[in-house]
């Protein structure tokens, strides 16, 4: 998809025939578009991956070290995906909990 979204954009028949300056406002445009398509599926096996990742945490410490590693990564689904960092913060805040309890 992506390959054919810059297919697209690259053409310049248009531009040649238009003079149109508007150019690199369609890239940016279809390249947000194919960010964004590319993207939402790497974040959601992350998100899963991090709540495997956590399950199998044996320790608070190991749990905490997960959170703090891939702090940028969870910023990143905190602004894309609220639901998706909601249901990573009640499970890492419901192994914390556990782990404390053992």
């Amino acid at each position: 998809m992506y390959t054919a979204a810059l297919a697209i954009v690259e053409n310049d028949v248009l531009d040649a025939v238009t003079g149109d300056d508007a150019k690199p406002v369609v890239k940016e445009v279809v390249k947000e578009v194919v960010k964004q398509v590319v993207e939402k599926p790497d974040q959601k096996m992350l998100l899963d991956k991090l709540i495997k990742w956590a399950e199998v945490s044996t320790t608070e410490d190991e749990l905490k070290s997960i959170w703090k590693a891939n702090q940028s990564k969870i910023e990143d689904i905190k602004s894309s995906d609220a639901d998706g960092y909601k249901r990573l913060q009640a499970r890492f805040a419901e192994l914390k909990l556990k782990l404390k309890g053992e």
